[in-house]
Protein backbone atom coordinates (compact mmCIF):
# COMPACT_ATOMS: atom_id res chain seq x y z
CA UNK A 1 0.00 0.00 0.00
CA UNK A 2 1.45 3.52 -0.63
CA UNK A 3 0.05 6.75 -0.38
CA UNK A 4 -1.38 9.21 -2.58
CA UNK A 5 -1.51 8.50 -6.51
CA UNK A 6 0.58 5.36 -6.12
CA UNK A 7 -1.88 3.56 -3.64
CA UNK A 8 -4.11 1.30 -6.24
CA UNK A 9 -4.99 -0.89 -3.71
CA UNK A 10 -7.75 1.04 -2.02
CA UNK A 11 -9.69 0.95 -5.27
CA UNK A 12 -9.16 -2.80 -6.12
CA UNK A 13 -10.65 -3.62 -2.96
CA UNK A 14 -13.59 -1.18 -3.40
CA UNK A 15 -14.19 -3.02 -6.77
CA UNK A 16 -14.11 -6.05 -5.36
CA UNK A 17 -16.93 -5.50 -2.98
CA UNK A 18 -14.44 -4.95 0.26
CA UNK A 19 -15.48 -2.72 3.20
CA UNK A 20 -12.52 -0.81 4.04
CA UNK A 21 -12.42 0.15 7.88
CA UNK A 22 -9.12 1.90 7.39
CA UNK A 23 -7.46 3.49 5.00
CA UNK A 24 -4.34 5.54 6.87
CA UNK A 25 -3.56 5.19 10.77
CA UNK A 26 -1.85 8.64 12.45
CA UNK A 27 1.67 6.24 13.30
CA UNK A 28 5.35 6.26 12.27
CA UNK A 29 6.05 4.21 10.18
CA UNK A 30 2.99 2.90 8.73
CA UNK A 31 0.85 5.96 7.77
CA UNK A 32 -0.92 3.85 4.45
CA UNK A 33 -2.12 0.74 6.08
CA UNK A 34 -5.21 -0.41 5.16
CA UNK A 35 -7.56 -2.87 6.95
CA UNK A 36 -10.24 -4.28 5.01
CA UNK A 37 -13.12 -7.11 4.93
CA UNK A 38 -14.09 -9.31 1.69
CA UNK A 39 -17.18 -11.19 1.52
CA UNK A 40 -16.54 -14.52 1.44
CA UNK A 41 -18.75 -15.12 -1.14
CA UNK A 42 -17.06 -12.17 -3.61
CA UNK A 43 -13.65 -14.82 -3.16
CA UNK A 44 -15.21 -18.51 -3.24
CA UNK A 45 -18.45 -17.72 -4.97
CA UNK A 46 -22.39 -18.44 -3.77
CA UNK A 47 -21.69 -21.47 -1.64
CA UNK A 48 -19.56 -19.66 0.52
CA UNK A 49 -21.71 -16.98 1.26
CA UNK A 50 -23.00 -18.80 4.66
CA UNK A 51 -18.87 -18.36 5.64
CA UNK A 52 -17.37 -15.30 7.76
CA UNK A 53 -15.56 -11.93 5.93
CA UNK A 54 -11.94 -12.46 4.75
CA UNK A 55 -9.96 -9.89 6.47
CA UNK A 56 -6.94 -8.05 4.79
CA UNK A 57 -4.61 -6.24 6.12
CA UNK A 58 -2.65 -3.70 3.17
CA UNK A 59 1.06 -3.21 4.39
CA UNK A 60 3.10 -0.16 3.84
CA UNK A 61 5.67 -0.86 0.78
CA UNK A 62 8.67 0.22 2.84
CA UNK A 63 10.44 -2.74 4.20
CA UNK A 64 10.46 -1.22 7.86
CA UNK A 65 7.42 0.31 8.17
CA UNK A 66 5.53 -3.01 6.51
CA UNK A 67 7.63 -5.14 9.24
CA UNK A 68 6.30 -2.52 12.41
CA UNK A 69 2.82 -2.27 11.01
CA UNK A 70 2.91 -6.47 10.86
CA UNK A 71 4.04 -6.65 14.27
CA UNK A 72 1.57 -3.82 15.73
CA UNK A 73 -1.65 -5.10 13.71
CA UNK A 74 -1.24 -8.56 12.17
CA UNK A 75 0.49 -10.55 14.85
CA UNK A 76 -2.32 -9.53 17.20
CA UNK A 77 -5.32 -9.93 14.42
CA UNK A 78 -3.43 -13.90 14.11
CA UNK A 79 -3.23 -14.10 17.65
CA UNK A 80 -7.09 -13.21 17.98
CA UNK A 81 -8.09 -15.54 15.16
CA UNK A 82 -6.09 -19.13 16.90
CA UNK A 83 -8.07 -17.84 19.95
CA UNK A 84 -5.05 -16.75 22.41
CA UNK A 85 -4.74 -12.75 23.49
CA UNK A 86 -4.48 -10.33 21.05
CA UNK A 87 -2.08 -8.53 23.70
CA UNK A 88 0.99 -8.29 23.31
CA UNK A 89 3.70 -8.17 25.69
CA UNK A 90 4.82 -4.88 27.19
CA UNK A 91 7.85 -3.49 29.24
CA UNK A 92 8.66 -0.75 31.16
CA UNK A 93 12.42 0.08 29.98
CA UNK A 94 14.58 3.41 30.60
CA UNK A 95 15.95 4.42 27.58
CA UNK A 96 19.86 4.65 27.09
CA UNK A 97 19.71 8.24 25.77
CA UNK A 98 16.84 10.93 25.32
CA UNK A 99 14.62 10.21 22.09
CA UNK A 100 13.20 13.39 20.03
CA UNK A 101 9.75 12.64 19.88
CA UNK A 102 7.53 13.95 16.73
CA UNK A 103 5.56 16.50 16.41
CA UNK A 104 2.65 15.19 14.51
CA UNK A 105 2.41 11.11 14.95
CA UNK A 106 2.89 8.70 18.11
CA UNK A 107 6.48 6.48 16.45
CA UNK A 108 7.36 3.03 17.08
CA UNK A 109 10.70 3.10 16.79
CA UNK A 110 13.19 0.10 16.70
CA UNK A 111 15.44 -0.87 19.93
CA UNK A 112 17.64 -3.22 21.47
CA UNK A 113 16.74 -4.16 24.96
CA UNK A 114 19.02 -4.75 27.41
CA UNK A 115 19.30 -5.69 31.10
CA UNK A 116 20.67 -3.25 32.69
CA UNK A 117 24.08 -3.59 34.89
CA UNK A 118 23.24 -3.34 38.83
CA UNK A 119 24.38 -4.56 41.96
CA UNK A 120 23.54 -7.87 43.28
CA UNK A 121 20.45 -8.68 44.42
CA UNK A 122 18.69 -5.10 43.19
CA UNK A 123 15.76 -5.50 41.05
CA UNK A 124 16.23 -6.30 37.42
CA UNK A 125 15.57 -2.86 35.23
CA UNK A 126 15.86 -2.76 31.30
CA UNK A 127 17.20 -0.65 29.17
CA UNK A 128 16.40 0.06 25.81
CA UNK A 129 18.80 1.36 23.05
CA UNK A 130 17.81 2.98 19.66
CA UNK A 131 19.30 1.07 16.58
CA UNK A 132 20.03 4.34 15.11
CA UNK A 133 18.51 6.43 12.02
CA UNK A 134 14.61 5.49 12.39
CA UNK A 135 13.80 6.16 8.35
CA UNK A 136 10.68 3.96 6.99
CA UNK A 137 13.25 2.37 4.31
CA UNK A 138 16.55 1.91 5.92
CA UNK A 139 16.13 -2.38 6.49
CA UNK A 140 19.60 -1.50 9.16
CA UNK A 141 17.17 -0.23 11.78
CA UNK A 142 15.35 -3.23 12.05
CA UNK A 143 18.83 -5.68 12.47
CA UNK A 144 19.48 -6.48 15.88
CA UNK A 145 16.46 -5.18 16.91
CA UNK A 146 14.61 -6.57 19.83
CA UNK A 147 11.86 -4.16 20.66
CA UNK A 148 9.53 -1.13 19.42
CA UNK A 149 9.37 1.76 21.43
CA UNK A 150 6.09 3.13 21.70
CA UNK A 151 6.42 7.17 21.70
CA UNK A 152 4.04 9.63 22.21
CA UNK A 153 3.75 12.67 20.05
CA UNK A 154 5.78 15.83 20.98
CA UNK A 155 4.18 18.77 23.49
CA UNK A 156 5.32 21.84 24.19
CA UNK A 157 6.05 20.40 27.70
CA UNK A 158 7.61 17.34 25.98
CA UNK A 159 9.68 16.99 23.53
CA UNK A 160 12.17 13.98 23.84
CA UNK A 161 11.24 10.67 25.89
CA UNK A 162 14.16 9.46 28.37
CA UNK A 163 11.49 6.44 29.60
CA UNK A 164 8.52 4.59 28.39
Amino acid sequence: VSMGEADHIKSALVELGATIHIGRVNMKPGKPTTFATIPSRLIFGESASNQPDKVFFGLPGNPVSAMVCYQVFVVPALRLLCGLSPKLPQLSVKLSHAIALDRERPEYHRCLITKAAGSPGAPTSLVAASTGLQASHRLLSMHGANGLLVLPIADNNNRSAEHT
